[in-house]
């Protein structure tokens, strides 16, 4: 406090609002000082006496100083005054301690009061690193003329403004800022302009943060939520810790974590129905296109007595609504053509635009971007319910219009697979850009151009981008003309950037995959990262470049080149450096900002001599693993299933049965084998094994080959048990209940509470040990796992690529009701599968459809349009001969067409079920009906990952359907509902559920 006592004793003898002036004053003064500094115009300040006839001269200087910055509608400079400052009054240097304050506040008054100077904006800077701050802030806001705003400057570099609107009021888990930010939402305006968002990782994101402690308590928060969070503006009902410089490292740290851009800290002691109240009041003022800074100071200083203080980045300061128009613009402007909207001309009238738009153009969604493109300047603020309660329902209609029937119907009919001339033509048509790489080797003491060959021990650089069509860059492309465009239009379309992960990894000549983000703009190339290294001794370069989005891999493609031993040996004719393999994972992206964010991405992938690699990417991290060491293990696996389809009748029941245990035993001492080799020995290295131990709970699984499958969700993170370990008595606990349905809860409760917090180290169990074995210790049964099958098109038949059925944010939910189509294979037999017709009856409310053959299937699909497809065929052959049985008819897996997922023309994204003899394939064919089934956009293919015997079958069928279909507490999206039918068949039987796999959304919600 040492130097805000100077000028407290400087003010000695004002009143509180004449000291309020004087020191407001100050600072303005000490901003023109320190621009004119900087200049070095300025000499250090002297020691000198103020001459009689300084007042007059800062008369004519604040209004000079105050009219530029108010002629512009830009915050005013304001540095916190130092004693020794100094500005210039004719030829001499006058300190700014030596001016006399009740001349000064008197000065500010008059200039006030004399001129137009109204809702004036401070923006701050200059200020003591180890001092508190409110005591001196709130002055600006105490100062005439009264209703300005003032906010401390905020240097936040990390993200791009992203304001959504209604606006996004978020909160934390188990903070008690919930109900208070529920409450304000129920107040009029904040009821139509304003929801209520629980940060969780469904939804990762809010406009305003609200939160209830202290600054540390914030900081631990956010460092202790299992997704990063992202905002703009924190505001904390809580103590700012600013008496030192510790201060600033925690709003650095919290800025670190969640991107936020500004801060307002509240005096702890408001009620939380004031505090709701001004929340509602923030909203209204924003409403009337108020600066944010100016909605924060008139909502929490001025409306309501709050004593804030505030930090704001300078264009987040600036933020009005207005500027979210043209992110309306641009959703409108992305939609189908044809595509109405559900809006009525009230709408328009309130906003100012009932003139622009009449009759059938009210609705139309194309029309309206016009509109909004060539006539925002007319849309009026003045009261809460016109332009913010239009903009509002605008983008509310957004989110529940759907596509024209015709284009959908349009969609429907569209081949899956296109020619490579339709492409070609698609291409030129339009500027679009492409994943682009550009290789440089050194020679002497710079990096040249290098498109034919590496050399070992020669420093070399690639960079990547995503670009315009350059000579100098190579574009990824399938085949040898044939560029592939990135699906920028699949991107969330109503923001006007967006930040991309791209990580580089080669197992030959990078030890350690590098991890790097760049800016895609809407238009124009993106920004550059670059990747070093030297080759090593190896004759192949292999270099994966894998594009994510928020966890999820949305593009890869591989770097390959030949590698010569000296700058003396000649390059073999045609050699050159490639970027080929495109995998399309992701087709729809446009709502992935509202997207659950995955912890971990796996890419596998196979190299040029067929070594199985395996890329691990994290939010901080990105590593390498060759999987050759884990086929044994991998094949032990299989074996060890294979033994319980033979002995079906031995395996039946749950875990009360002691060949169940020995076998979940057996299992837990293999995968924990392939937890070592894949994830201690390779991933968990030095410096990162706390981030990988915790908090990994949700993985996506990209295989950009058929053969690329491996058994992660045998994975077992528990001590190794002995060969005689039994099961976790919590286990035995509940299954020495009663009553089954109470079980089954008690097991859910035990699950969540004991096993899974231990298995994310947030828990200790005494039980983990290598006496017993934990079910949760499969990362099967405690994780969440998105796997996509990704085949490159078949490039004999033309094909380029396959577009796969995803939810996406105008077709969130997946229909189950109406008749099932169910089949079986002959091993099944006639009692099992009638009760898979049964369930199906029960919890569908339709009697499900039988299919004899695959012929008959075909026209069931066709007759009934299903939603659920169920097979539990027998799978025979491997490769091209692979085969699925039903009935004692087969079907070649590359003879599967849209008629045995869709009905003609139309597209249902159904969810099929593939559950028989190793259908997926783990140490067999790996599958390759899977890859048909999703090609032709069945939403989700859920498949077993081993040999399950027919009665198995069944049962998993049976506990399928009713998982899916179960309505108390059931989880709200698909991937949480597999591992809930996982974990009730640990109690219940199959134990074969174990090895159900899902391809496809993990996020698809089920109606």
């Amino acid at each position: 406090m040492e130097e805000f006592d100077i000028w407290q004793r400087w003010g000695l003898g004002l009143n509180d609002k004449e000291f309020a002036n004087a020191f407001t004053a100050l600072g303005v003064l000490a901003a023109a000082a320190a621009r004119t500094r900087a200049t070095g115009t300025l000499a250090a300040s002297r020691q000198c006496s103020a001459r009689p006839d300084l007042e007059t001269a800062l008369g004519k200087m604040l209004p000079s100083l105050l009219s530029k910055a108010h002629r512009s509608d830009r915050p005013i400079a304001w540095w916190y005054p130092i004693g020794h400052a100094a500005i210039s009054h004719r030829t001499r240097r006058v300190k700014l301690s030596s001016i006399d304050p009740k001349a000064l506040a008197q000065c500010w008054s008059n200039v006030l009061g004399s001129s137009s100077f109204n809702k004036m904006r401070f923006a701050g800077n200059g200020y003591p690193a180890n001092e508190p701050i409110k005591v001196w802030f709130r002055l600006l806001l105490e100062s005439d003329p009264g209703d300005q705003s003032a906010f401390l400057e905020l240097a936040a570099p990390h993200e791009h403004l992203f304001w959504k609107w209604p606006l996004r009021l978020g909160y934390l888990p188990e903070n008690s800022a919930e109900s208070l930010v529920n409450s304000a939402v129920g107040y009029w305006p904040s009821n139509e302009l304003a929801r209520a968002a629980r940060i969780d990782r469904d939804n990762a994101n809010c406009d305003v943060l609200v939160f209830n402690g202290s600054t540390s308590k914030l900081m631990k928060a956010m460092l202790d939520l299992t997704v990063p969070h992202k905002c703009n503006l924190i505001i904390c009902q809580g103590e700012l810790e600013d008496g030192s410089a510790a201060g600033k490292e925690l709003l650095g740290v919290i800025s670190a974590r969640s991107r936020a851009r500004g801060y307002v800290f509240l005096t702890p002691g408001t009620t939380a129905q004031d505090l709701s109240l001004a929340l509602n009041k923030f909203v209204e003022h924003l409403s009337h296109n108020e600066p944010l800074d100016q909605a924060v100071c008139g909502a929490f200083a001025r409306d309501n007595k709050m004593d804030p203080a505030v930090f704001l980045s300078r264009d987040l300061a600036d933020l009005r609504i207005e500027h979210l128009v043209e992110q309306t613009h641009i959703r409108l402007k992305a939609m189908e053509p044809g595509t109405r909207l559900d809006i009525k001309p009230e709408t328009l009238n309130r906003m100012g635009l009932s003139a622009k738009a009449t009759g059938k153009d009210i609705g139309d969604a194309r029309h309206l971007a016009k509109v909004l493109s060539t006539s925002r300047n007319a849309i009026t603020y003045k009261t809460e319910s016109s332009g913010a309660t239009g903009l509002a329902e605008i983008n509310e209609a957004i989110k529940r219009a759907k596509p024209p029937q015709e284009s959908r119907k349009a969609m429907a009919a569209r081949p899956v697979r296109r020619p490579h001339r339709e492409l070609k033509h698609a291409v030129k048509k339009a500027p679009q850009r492409f994943l682009q790489q550009r290789t440089f080797i050194k020679r002497g003491n710079e990096f040249i151009d290098e498109r034919n060959a590496l050399r070992q021990g020669v420093p070399t650089l690639i960079r990547v981008r995503i670009g315009f069509p350059d000579e100098q860059w190579s574009s990824l492309r399938r085949g040898e003309a044939f560029a592939i465009v990135f699906p920028e239009k699949m991107l969330p379309q109503d923001m006007d950037k967006w930040r991309l992960t791209v990580v580089f990894a080669e197992p030959n000549h990078v030890k350690i995959p590098m991890r790097k983000e760049i800016i895609l703009p809407r238009e124009g190339q993106s920004e550059e990262c670059e990747f070093g290294f030297v080759p090593a001794q190896h004759a192949t370069f292999e270099g994966r470049v894998t594009v994510l989005h928020r966890g999820r891999v949305l593009q890869t493609g591989v770097i390959s080149a030949v590698v010569l031993p000296d700058e003396q040996t000649a390059r073999p004719p045609n050699a050159r450096i490639d970027f080929t393999e495109l995998s399309l994972v992701r087709s729809h992206m446009d709502d992935l900002e509202g997207r659950r964010e995955f912890d971990l991405a796996f890419v596998m992938n196979h190299t040029v001599d067929e070594r199985p690699r395996l890329t691990a990417i994290s939010s901080k991290h990105a590593w390498l693993s060759d999987l050759s060491t884990c086929e044994p293990m991998v094949n032990n696996i299989n074996n060890e299933l294979t033994k319980v389809a033979d002995l079906e009748k031995d395996y039946r029941g749950g875990l009360g049965n002691k060949e169940n245990i020995d076998l979940l035993v057996t299992l837990a001492r293999i995968g924990h084998e392939l937890y070592g080799a894949i994830v201690m020995d390779q991933l968990m290295v030095s410096g990162n094994q706390k981030e990988f131990g915790t908090k990994m709970e949700y993985i996506q699984i990209v295989s950009t080959k058929t053969d690329a499958l491996m058994p992660l969700e045998f994975i077992y993170t528990v001590e190794t048990p002995k060969k005689d370990a039994t099961l976790c008595p919590n286990m035995v606990t509940v299954l020495k209940e009663t009553d089954k349905n109470h079980r089954i809860d008690m097991a859910k409760t035990l699950f969540e509470d004991t096993c899974q917090k231990a298995e994310m180290n947030e828990k200790k169990c005494e039980y983990r040990t290598k006496n017993y074995v934990c079910p949760m210790g499969f990362w099967g049964i405690s994780k969440v796992i998105e796997r996509h099958m990704v085949t490159p098109a078949l490039k004999p038949l033309g094909y380029d690529f396959f577009l796969q059925s995803e939810q996406t944010s105008s077709r969130t939910e997946l229909e189950l009701t109406g008749p099932a189509i169910v089949a079986a294979s002959k091993k099944v037999t006639p009692d099992m599968l009638s009760r898979v017709l049964s369930v199906c009856a029960e919890r569908l409310g339709v009697p499900p459809q039988e299919a004899q053959d695959w012929e008959q299937w075909v026209k069931l699909v066709d007759t009934y349009a299903p939603h659920i497809l169920l097979a539990m065929p027998h799978t025979d052959g491997n490769g091209t001969n692979t085969t699925l049985e039903i009935n004692g008819k087969t079907l070649a897996s590359s003879d599967v067409t849209s008629g045995h997922v869709h009905k003609n023309n139309e597209k249902t994204y159904p969810l099929v079920a593939l559950l028989g003899c190793d259908t997926a394939g783990t140490a067999l064919d790996y599958g390759a009906h899977i890859s048909w089934f999703r090609r032709y956009e069945a939403a989700l293919v859920i498949s077993t990952i081993a040999k399950v015997f027919g009665g198995h079958a069944a049962a998993v069928a049976e506990q399928l359907i009713r998982g899916l279909t179960q309505e108390k507490d059931r989880p709200e999206r698909v991937g949480e509902i597999i591992r809930e039918i996982k974990r009730r068949a640990m109690l219940e039987g199959p134990l074969m559920a174990l090895c159900v796999v899902a391809f496809g959304d993990a996020d698809w919600k089920l109606k």
